[in-house]
């Protein structure tokens, strides 16, 4: 894709990546880029049992940056004469399950920027899982680079600390509803 469109300093960056679609999208926007945010680290240090006004703020704040950014990303891929379809950082489409238009972590994954972790969230090597990801689905042609192959070394060290308790030594027995009500 060339340059960025955005300068956001160290704290953002961008991946592309292979086929993430939703399969009713997959013909006409069979590729996606992956945007990430690093959270701030003293924002998260605060939160304790539960998420503070603070963090309530800056996630919401870093939302819209992100929404922003997919935007900004996807109006230069039109200007260049190819669809592209920003899908918002955080939109629920069905609260019950809370299942959103697609996977943020799973097109990050797919584009190298990470592993799912333990705690079902995207873990960064650099900045752990303090991060948000925006995802603009495109039809323009991306040369994808070497995906990284990570690997997910076993961590306990989060399983004590989770304040819900929702973290288990398997991912598929994190306890989503927990983290989600505590």
């Amino acid at each position: 894709m060339g340059e960025f469109p955005v300068r956001s300093g160290r704290s953002s960056f961008l991946q592309e990546g292979g086929n993430s679609s939703p399969p009713s999208l997959i013909d006409s926007l069979p590729c996606a880029i992956s945007v990430g945010f690093h959270l701030s680290d003293a924002v998260l240090e605060d939160v304790e049992n539960q998420p503070t006004p603070l963090y309530f703020h800056h996630y919401q704040r870093v939302n819209i940056l992100l929404d922003t950014i997919g935007l900004i990303v996807a109006s230069a891929i039109q200007d260049l004469g190819y669809q592209a379809m920003p899908i918002a950082a955080s939109q629920i489409v069905d609260w019950k399950t809370q299942k959103a238009h697609l996977s943020h972590k799973h097109v990050a994954r797919a584009a190298g920027l990470g592993w799912i972790g333990r705690n079902n969230l995207l873990v960064n090597e650099q900045f752990g899982s303090r991060i948000r990801l925006v995802t603009i689905l495109t039809g323009i042609p991306l040369i994808v680079s070497s995906l990284q192959r990570w690997i997910a070394v076993p961590v306990w060290t989060g399983l004590p600390v989770c304040p819900a308790g929702a973290i288990q030594e398997r991912p598929k027995d994190f306890d989503h509803l927990r983290c989600m009500n505590s």
